[in-house]
């Protein structure tokens, strides 16, 4: 018997410019990785069964670091690292990293692949040493005008956030009907309360609330019929620093937006000579949008193409 660990986190809820991402990261695990206490379901802490070949903080050549991406990136050492766990993980299920690619941009673009390869396989025979499979990633890349026009359809970032979030799980529901699944998320724009919004999601279950507090909101999804498989559902704030599969998806999610960051720069710059690249966050957002509004004039651009309404 198995049972699959599920993570979910954003990156770019925040920023003026460039896109929102959700991530999300799927393992299937046997059961003697379940601990069941009461209705509350928790897995083993992988950091710690995965120990030989990952590190939850240290940057070294010889392990992959699966930490908070905010950690694990900083602009003055630019995509690196935060490849480097992205692209080794990928290269499981993807070798060619077609999920990831944007356009004709090539990958990698900050590491050697064969360094990404050998770290691969180390982590491929580490894995299935414990009888664990990393099945899945998927990210969902919300430019700004899709973000702009999700505002207007959903009212606020909040429960824009949370319609993209909640297709995911709701697809990974679906897709793994018929087991057990936990799903570890990053609280959804400081949201306490989820089980309307759960119910919503799945109106032909039982949702119980395990546990509604500031820092973990917990739910049961569980079936009408005697035999059906229970799904935990939870939201953990700060969770990418506190649950692996979190700190993953934050990672599949930053390494993407920053792939867009880079290409959106890459246009720019090329068009503005001594444009300063933009971290899209306001810090220097404001800054790069009045530079850069000329050029969208003269190109007859879009800005809700480039530039989010909130």
């Amino acid at each position: 018997m198995s049972f699959y660990l599920i993570g979910i986190d954003e990156a770019g809820y925040g920023p003026q410019l460039g896109p929102l991402v959700v991530g999300s990261v799927v393992f299937e695990l046997p059961e003697r990785y379940l601990v069941e206490k009461g209705s509350f379901v928790r897995a083993s802490c992988l950091w710690q069964i995965l120990s030989r070949i990952i590190s939850p903080d240290k940057l070294s050549s010889d392990k992959i670091t699966v930490c908070d991406s905010k950690k694990l990136y900083q602009p003055c050492r630019g995509l690196m690292h935060l490849e480097k766990t992205a692209l080794a993980f990928t290269s499981l299920i993807d070798p060619n990293y077609l999920g990831l690619k944007r356009h004709n941009m090539g990958l990698p673009v900050s590491s050697v692949k064969t360094d990404i390869g050998l770290l691969a396989e180390s982590l491929k025979n580490e894995l299935a040493s414990n009888e664990i499979k990393f099945c899945e990633f998927k990210v969902k890349v919300v430019e700004p005008l899709e973000f702009n026009r999700g505002l207007v359809s959903y009212g606020n970032k909040a429960d824009l956030l949370w319609a993209i979030s909640s297709g995911l799980i709701k697809y990974f529901v679906d897709k793994y009907s018929g087991e057990n699944i936990i799903f570890q998320a990053g609280k959804q724009g400081g949201r306490t309360y989820y089980q309307s919004f759960i119910s919503k999601l799945f109106p032909d279950r039982i949702i119980k609330a395990l546990k509604e507090i500031k820092n973990h909101s917990s739910y049961l999804v569980d079936s009408f019929k005697p035999s059906g498989k229970r799904i935990n559902i939870n939201f953990i704030r700060d969770g990418d620093a506190s649950e692996f599969v979190i700190a993953l998806a934050s990672i599949y999610a930053k390494y993407s937006r920053e792939l867009g960051m880079l290409e959106f720069n890459r246009f720019f710059c090329s068009h503005i000579p001594g444009l300063k690249p933009t971290s899209g966050y306001y810090s220097d957002s404001r800054q790069f949008v009045r530079s850069i509004m000329p050029l969208l004039k003269k190109l007859n651009l879009d800005k809700d193409n480039f530039v989010r309404n909130k």
